[in-house]
């Protein structure tokens, strides 16, 4: 991940490390030292999280596994044409989405980490 990280090929918007820092705090200092890794929100990310917001409202409500840094990994994926990693799974409802969800319906791709692992052909402790 780190040579991905350092090619460019992975990013993540600020705000999923600052949340990182509340709920993973090894995962945090890691990420933290990842050079390249933490992404800014330029005008337009946050333009895109405007967007998306106000069109999913409830994929931000305080509910259990919801994260205020999901609509910023969102528009990430749609200002930069990046496909979204997540293990979050489809609710296939609109009424409580998850990323997956989102991103079907705004029509960008979503794997999870072990399709990201495959894709790249990443071997783990080899």
């Amino acid at each position: 991940m780190e040579q991905a990280i350092a090619e460019g090929l992975l990013v993540a918007p600020r705000e999923v490390i600052l949340e990182l820092k509340k709920v993973e705090p090894e995962a945090y200092e890691w990420a933290k030292r990842q050079d390249g890794f933490s992404l800014e929100l330029d005008e337009a990310i946050q333009e895109a999280t405007k967007t998306i917001l106000s069109q999913y409202r409830e994929l931000v409500k305080d509910k259990a596994n919801r994260t205020k840094a999901d609509a910023f990994v969102i528009a990430v994926a749609q200002v930069h044409g990046c496909t979204v990693v997540t293990n979050e799974k489809p609710t296939y409802s609109l009424r409580r989405p998850n990323i997956p969800d989102v991103c079907d319906k705004m029509k960008i791709r979503c794997i999870d980490l072990l399709g990201l692992i495959k894709e790249r052909e990443w071997v783990i402790g080899g």
